[in-house]
């Protein structure tokens, strides 16, 4: 909806993308209008419905029950996540943290965007993102950095040391729905011949060094 200045698109791994709202009525269990602030996954969710109705989550899953946190008197046994960890491989290939403060976003392929190759936004201050503050906190950026290189070894390990997905998206390009080709092509139908030959010298750039 505009954000980052892209319209229509899901392009990037911020905030406006990957922040879902979850509205929960449980009948006895919920509270009306109480608001909860704990990160949680969406693979949580199905984590929370095997708890409900009296399962056991199975050991390797990587969901986690959020149900004491909706029992008030449960609530002290939850663990909240200090941290998220996001991925995006549609248009672009980026990984991102959010904690408490702050956002960060490693871009690893562009795709056909302009990002920066690492992006910090101090949500408390900066709340839509429209601030790339990593210059003035480097210290922030190494911790975000090492947060992911955690996370990347923790799944790895947990499922196998199965090679990182995202590492193949990288090599083949975020190419889902629309080539290199196919959009400059379309640029050069609208006259934006420069725009089309710089598409097209990065994809190249990038696919064959």
């Amino acid at each position: 909806m505009g954000e980052q200045g892209i319209y229509m698109e899901h392009a990037s791994a911020t905030e406006a993308v990957h922040h879902l709202p979850l509205i929960i009525k449980i009948p006895g269990i919920t509270q009306p209008g109480k608001v909860y602030e704990q990160f949680v996954y969406n693979v949580d969710v199905i984590a929370s419905i095997t708890d409900l109705i009296g399962l056991n989550v199975p050991q390797g899953w990587d969901g986690r029950s959020f149900m004491p946190i909706l029992k008030t008197e449960a609530a002290e046994e939850y663990e909240a996540r200090p941290y998220l960890v996001m991925d995006h491989g549609l248009n672009t290939c980026q990984r991102a943290i959010r904690d408490a403060r702050w956002y960060f976003i490693r871009t690893y392929h562009p795709g056909f965007y302009r990002f920066d190759d690492v992006t910090l936004y101090d949500m408390e201050n900066d709340p839509h993102q429209l601030h790339n503050v990593a210059s003035h906190f480097p210290e922030i950026v190494h911790l975000m950095d090492h947060r992911i290189q955690e996370w990347l070894q923790e799944q790895q390990s947990k499922h196998g040391l199965i090679m990182d997905p995202m590492q193949e998206v990288i090599r083949s390009g975020p190419w889902r729905y629309v080539t290199p080709e196919a959009w400059a092509e379309r640029l050069r139908s609208e006259g934006r011949e420069a725009e089309a030959d710089s598409i097209l010298e990065k994809w190249r750039r990038n696919h064959f060094e």
